[in-house]
Formats: C-alpha cells, sequence, structure tokens
C-alpha cells in the first residue's frame, strides 16, 4: 500500500482524528486536578511533573495499538489483544515504555524543544517494538538510510512549526471569542499530534515494506 492510500485509510485516519482530539478534555482534566491540590502543594507539583508525561503516554499507547499493524501500510485486520496473550510480552511491558519515553525524550537537548518529534520519535518507538514482539522471526531494518532519517526529521519540526503557528492563531480567536485565556496551549497539542500522524506514517511504511506479503 502507498503512503497516500495508506494516509487516507479510515483504519489509520480516524484513530489518529479520536486520539488528537482526546488532548483536548484529558488536558482539561490535568489542569483541573492541579487546581484542586493548590493547597497540598507536594501533590500538586507531582501531578504538575509527571501528569503530561503520563497523559502524553496514554495517548501515544492507544494510538499505537489503535492502528496496528495499519501504520505499515498492511490493512489486514490483527488481533493485538491475543496475540499479546499468546506471545512474549504483556501489554503493560509497551504502556510502561511509552511512559518512560514520555518522560526521558522531552530531557533530551534539542529533541525537547520539539513537541512534535517528540511525540513522533515516542510512537515511531513504540510501533517498532510492537512489530518486532508481533514478528520476533522476521529480520527488519528499523534505523533508515541517512536521507530517509534527515527528511523525517526536516518533516517532524515543519509540521511542529506550523502546528504551532495554526494553534496559536486559532487560540488567540478562541480567548477572545470565549473571554479565556490559554487555548493556543490547548489547541497546539491536538494539532501537532494530527500533523506527526504523517511523519509516524512514513516511517511505519519504511519498515512494512520490508515484511514479508
Amino acid at each position: 500500500m502507498d503512503y497516500w492510500r495508506a494516509i487516507f485509510q479510515p483504519h489509520f485516519g480516524l484513530p489518529l482524528l479520536m486520539v488528537a482530539f482526546l488532548h483536548l478534555p484529558l488536558f482539561v482534566l490535568l489542569d483541573r486536578l492541579q487546581k484542586r491540590l493548590e493547597d497540598v502543594p507536594l501533590s500538586r507539583e507531582i501531578v504538575a511533573r509527571i501528569g503530561p508525561s503520563f497523559v502524553h503516554a496514554v495517548l501515544a499507547f492507544a494510538f499505537v495499538l489503535s492502528v496496528y499493524p495499519h501504520q505499515f501500510g498492511h490493512a489486514g485486520s490483527v488481533d493485538v489483544l491475543r496475540s499479546f496473550k499468546a506471545g512474549v510480552r504483556p501489554l503493560s511491558d509497551l504502556f510502561n515504555l511509552a511512559f518512560l519515553l514520555a518522560v526521558l525524550l522531552p530531557c533530551l537537548p534539542v529533541l525537547g524543544k520539539y513537541r512534535g518529534m517528540v511525540t513522533s520519535l515516542q510512537i515511531a518507538v513504540l510501533g517498532a517494538v510492537l512489530l518486532r514482539w508481533r514478528l520476533p522471526g522476521i529480520e527488519v531494518t528499523y534505523i533508515p538510510p541517512v536521507s530517509t532519517v534527515v527528511g523525517l526529521i526536516a518533516s517532524s519540526i515543519g509540521l511542529h512549526v506550523l502546528a504551532r503557528e495554526l494553534g496559536e492563531r486559532l487560540g488567540r480567536r478562541l480567548d477572545d471569542v470565549l473571554a479565556t485565556e490559554g487555548w493556543a496551549n490547548l489547541v497546539e497539542a491536538p494539532l501537532d499530534f494530527l500533523l506527526q500522524g504523517a511523519v509516524v506514517l512514513r516511517y511505519g511504511i519504511y519498515l512494512g515494506g520490508q515484511l514479508p506479503g
């Protein structure tokens, strides 16, 4: 399946839209939780530091499971839960990895400045690990050629910048209309996630091109 056919297939596009829009209610709930903990400084600090990473891990985990194996350009249906019950690793291991990546990746120099790159890399790693666990006997080269890596990085940064610009403009308009503040940050996150889907799929199709059938 080629890239443009894959990106518009409902098995990939619909989960991408759903998970992207889930950013709004989850981060609103996280913000409200922090406000309710204002009288408990230690708890509020823990939630402020760990909460965003936990939400990002939940969203990345849900997305990777919901689009497997379609992010590799393969349209055949696969019972992921059954494969894990009969397979090597439990789903909890994959979520633990998602949370670890959500905590560590933003701390890396340069990478941490671009939320979109963090998102793309996190989902790419989770997808590759899931593929490895699901098909342990198949040899796959997980690191693309340098030219492909450069293209993925450039695309991810460009889409992140686009999401930030669109998020700021739309956020300011919503703030004016609703007489509120902070919509820019809330809007940017789902936009960034949605646009990064193109980068994730590009890498997924690179892996899928190495699979039999």
